[in-house]
């Protein structure tokens, strides 16, 4: 049976979801869409039957106009720029879009913990930097079928590790030890959170969402207190090492 979603538009194509996502859709044989500015929305999402969300995590309230418009113009499902936390969770995003139910308009949330490899294109980020051959260690490290993902968080991962696991692999693979400094996930979620409330840029929501991914209020343990989806969408096993191999080689290309 033939999907009733054939057009789809990209918002934040540019970015490295946003592209993944395209690439991906334009393998699974959809047409896809990426021009639009944002005053002409309902213009631009005439004729689509799907929106993919990728826009920057500083820039996610701008999704309340963008799903009026998605409503205005009969689009039949949205997939939210919430990947990352358990989104499911009250504390970790807005229902605005759940409110929308009766209008017609279905989504899909997907819910993936941290983006593994990618996080290590960004030195600093999440407290890795290879380059320097230094890791910042938070509390010790310890820490496809329409119908079916209709209105629906789909939890997906390739696996679940601490960071201590991760360390301990990048050590033995680099046959030396990383430069471990300490840090509080529960103290870098505080200063993310007051940095954001006096309008600072980017880096505070990136430092929020280090934050949660490292298990500060409990909103990415959902590989023990949700149903993942790995086997019902067909998604293969991956294995830790495999990651760090590819990671330190692209690491090292990169120089």
């Amino acid at each position: 049976m033939s999907s009733p979603i054939k057009n789809v538009i990209i918002l934040g194509a540019s970015g490295d979801i946003g592209r993944a996502a395209i690439s991906a859709l334009l393998t699974g044989g959809f047409k896809v869409s990426t021009d639009y500015s944002s005053e002409s929305l309902l213009q631009a999402f005439k004729g689509q039957d799907a929106i993919v969300s990728a826009i920057a995590t500083a820039s996610v309230q701008q999704q309340i106009s963008i799903i009026d418009a998605a409503i205005g113009a009969g689009v039949k499902r949205f997939i939210p720029s919430e990947y990352g936390i358990d989104t499911a969770d009250p504390r970790a995003a807005d229902f605005y879009l759940q409110t929308k139910q009766g209008t017609g308009l279905s989504w899909t949330a997907i819910v993936v913990g941290s983006i593994f490899d990618w996080t290590f294109q960004y030195p600093g980020l999440m407290g890795w930097n290879l380059p320097e051959r230094k890791a910042t260690i938070f509390d010790g490290g310890r820490y496809e079928n329409l119908e079916s993902t209709k209105n629906e968080y789909v939890y997906v991962n390739s696996f679940t590790v601490t960071q201590g696991q991760v360390l301990a692999g990048f050590n033995k693979l680099l046959e030396q030890d990383l430069e471990v400094g300490a840090g509080s996930a529960a103290e870098l979620g505080r200063q993310a959170l007051e940095a954001i409330g006096r309008g600072e840029g980017r880096q505070a929501h990136v430092n929020a969402i280090a934050a949660a991914i490292y298990g500060n209020w409990g909103l990415n343990n959902y590989s023990k207190t949700r149903e993942l989806w790995n086997k019902k969408l067909g998604l293969p096993e991956e294995k830790l090492e495999d990651s760090l191999v590819r990671i330190l080689a692209a690491a090292e290309g990169s120089k």
